[in-house]
């Protein structure tokens, strides 16, 4: 399912007629081309902002490119007022919210620890960290002390 499938689900068909075929009082058909090029829009203005690789199956994803589509298909229509401009801030603090969350705003993880990993053994078998050898018995409180090192 496409983006424009999703915005097509979820917006009323009466007001997509509207957007798509501005000026055209007696259509009663969406204009599929200009929805399709919208959502393209939407999609990647998202990719771009948020860093990420639209999903249409993340709901995540989703919801704010359906503000998207609508804010481009009502922009196309050459209406600059207040309402686009209101649209366009929707989907702006959308995409953000979604960019703090999913996006480039999110914190890399690393870290300074000086302690090493234990080795990968393939076989599956038990490693245990140097530090968990034998011969720390003594400082390990309620173990018992062995001589000799594993």
């Amino acid at each position: 399912m496409a983006l424009w499938d999703e915005v097509v689900a979820r917006v009323p068909n009466e007001r997509l007629v509207q957007l798509t075929r501005a000026g055209d009082t007696s259509a009663t058909t969406v204009d599929a081309a200009k929805g399709t090029k919208a959502a393209a829009d939407a999609q990647a203005r998202f990719e771009a902002t948020c860093g990420i690789t639209f999903d249409v199956t993340n709901p995540l994803h989703v919801e704010p490119c359906i503000a998207g589509v609508l804010y481009y298909l009502h922009s196309y229509r050459d209406l600059l007022g207040a309402d686009t401009r209101e649209m366009r801030q929707v989907f702006e603090d959308a995409l953000d919210r979604t960019r703090r969350v999913l996006g480039r705003d999110r914190p890399t993880p690393y870290t300074t620890s000086a302690l090493t990993p234990s080795r990968e053994v393939p076989t599956g078998a038990t490693v245990r960290p140097v530090f968990d050898t034998s011969r720390f018995d003594a400082l390990t409180i309620g173990r018992r002390v062995n001589v000799g090192d594993d």
